[in-house]
């Protein structure tokens, strides 16, 4: 079972996990209560005769049990999944065999896709020149949630990055925490300046471009392709410095890579919001070169977001995820004809946290308040009875 692929059928039931807290608090509200009482019955030395006292280890173990299966009881109720596989035909049965099973063969698939988004959170992401008068940034979020929210079954990895690369999100397939994650992203993301690309590209390859593994790989590049280190460089300086950020793509038909760049901003360039050079204000404009030659070493291609509607961008990007997902055989299954080709199954997890929650409530109920001395209980009867005499 590979945790990180978990997904949920009802995610949005994790807002129950909050009343986790109110739960401690009457726990503690209770705790404080039985003891003012006791206190204001009558003194410890009275109470000691005269009670069999709860232990105070014991009532805090059986509420953080009582917690434990809360939360259990939500992850359950959430509906954890995993291992998901594609049902594939594996062609038609023959009459005799359908009316004598009713079933068919079927091939098990799960899909070997990781799709790695490479956002830019550079201050000059800042400029509201891209599509529909939208900060460059905005609209960078808005093509990545659109390929998300169209992908079926792929692994997703989010990385942000300025001078350094950033991981938001490692690969997994809970599209909807990391659509949440991708909104919270912000200009100077790890409140560091300037844009390296090659140290995004760099941050990818060491993590996801083995030679060992046939998953196919989708790098997602959106930024205007301002990166510092080719400021001021002209001629075969600025072709070697390329050339330079390039090199982790020069393998990538080999390591099963493909890089899909797309260019925000205008070509005419703006200026950074809040940055000052000298005095001057700094103009940032869509950078091509760069980002041509990255697309080209990636396999893949170039879009301009200010060209055409980013909307067409996501969707072309989605087409090309499409079309290069691969598939690896799990296992051969019968499979009802009705049921079609290609369809999703998974390995069914409810069972573990709700096995835990029911072991929590019964360590509940079956822990005593406290431990019973049998000594003092008679002694008290004896000298109740000694009284009445």
């Amino acid at each position: 079972m590979n945790w990180r692929n978990i997904q949920f059928d009802w995610s949005p039931a994790a807002i129950l996990l909050l009343a986790v807290l109110p739960l401690i608090w009457g726990f503690f509200f209770l705790y404080t209560y039985r003891k003012n009482r006791l206190e204001a019955f009558a003194t410890t030395s009275v109470l000691d005769v005269v009670l069999q006292r709860r232990i105070p280890a014991v009532f805090w173990t059986k509420a953080a049990l009582f917690s434990l299966a809360w939360i259990c009881g939500v992850i359950a109720l959430m509906q954890p999944k995993g291992n998901e596989r594609y049902v594939i035909s594996g062609g038609q049965p023959t009459h005799a065999e359908t009316k004598s099973t009713g079933e068919q063969k079927a091939v098990m698939r799960q899909k070997m896709h990781t799709v790695i988004f490479l956002v830019d959170a550079s201050a000059s992401m800042g400029i509201a020149d891209a599509y529909g008068g939208k900060s460059r940034l905005v609209v960078a979020k808005d093509i990545v949630d659109d390929v998300i929210s169209k992908l079926r079954g792929e692994s997703v990895a989010l990385y942000a990055f300025t001078s350094a690369g950033m991981q938001i999100i490692p690969a997994t397939m809970d599209y909807l925490f990391t659509r949440l994650m991708l909104h919270q992203i912000e200009i100077n993301e790890g409140e560091t300046e300037g844009t390296n690309i090659l140290a995004a590209l760099d941050v990818a390859k060491k993590r996801y471009f083995s030679l060992n593994e046939p998953t196919t790989k989708t790098v997602v590049l959106l930024t205007d392709g301002g990166d510092t280190s080719l400021y001021n460089l002209q001629g075969p300086q600025l072709k070697e410095a390329i050339d330079k950020i390039a090199k982790p793509l020069s393998d990538a038909e080999e390591k099963h890579v493909r890089l899909l760049a797309v260019g925000i901003g205008s070509t005419k360039g703006s200026a950074v919001p809040a940055i000052n050079y000298n005095g001057k204000p700094v103009i940032s404009s869509l950078e091509i070169p760069l980002l041509r030659r990255l697309s080209l070493a990636g396999r893949g291609e170039l879009w301009q977001a200010n060209e055409i509607h980013p909307m067409l961008v996501s969707e072309a990007i989605s087409k090309m995820i499409a079309r290069d997902t691969t598939y690896v055989d799990v296992a051969t299954v019968s499979q009802i004809p009705e049921m079609g080709a290609g369809n999703r199954i998974y390995d069914l997890y409810y069972q573990i946290p709700l096995g835990l929650a029911l072991l929590a409530l019964a360590c509940c109920f079956l822990i005593p308040d406290a431990e019973r001395d049998r000594t003092k209980l008679k002694s008290v009867s004896e000298e109740m009875e000694n009284a009445e005499a």
